[in-house]
């Protein structure tokens, strides 16, 4: 399959495993769950809206993203996940990951990057354009009878 959806247990080639179980269980409050996969899910979006942004064609399947695209995804959910713990940061590796992922995004939404065509293609998400369009007017003084 060339297009995949990224879970958690996929993080753990991206991450230690006790930096891992630390942004899944730490910091969680009785009502709450593991965030990794609402994170994984936002970062997916981020990489969709990327391509869409382009023209490209998604794959029909919510949250897929293209194979060779998934270390962007983890590196943009293990961002974000950090943002959550205070005293657990990301390693100087880790940031020039998420950076670099950011650069993807950048060239995606730009059309300058290749990827995997979709399995099940669907059209892209539209997207909002705004035009602005320059009107020259000329200002005239009043007139006496205006004032």
């Amino acid at each position: 399959m060339s297009w995949i959806t990224l879970n958690p247990t996929d993080l753990e080639q991206y991450v230690a495993a006790a930096q891992l179980k630390a942004l899944q269980t730490k910091a969680l409050g009785s009502t709450q769950v593991d965030p990794l996969p609402e994170y994984l899910a936002q970062a997916a979006t981020r990489v969709r809206m990327a391509i869409a942004s382009a023209g490209g064609l998604l794959q029909a399947t919510p949250n897929s993203v293209p194979a060779s695209l998934r270390a962007t995804v983890a590196a943009l959910a293990l961002e974000q996940a950090h943002t959550r713990l205070v005293g657990l940061a990301l390693t100087r590796e880790q940031l020039a990951q998420a950076s670099q992922a950011r650069a993807t995004l950048s060239l995606l939404s730009s059309g300058k990057l290749a990827y995997e065509a979709p399995d099940e293609p669907t059209q892209s998400i539209p997207t909002q354009s705004s035009q602005i369009r320059v009107v020259k007017r000329r200002a005239t003084p009043p007139q006496a009878n205006e004032l």
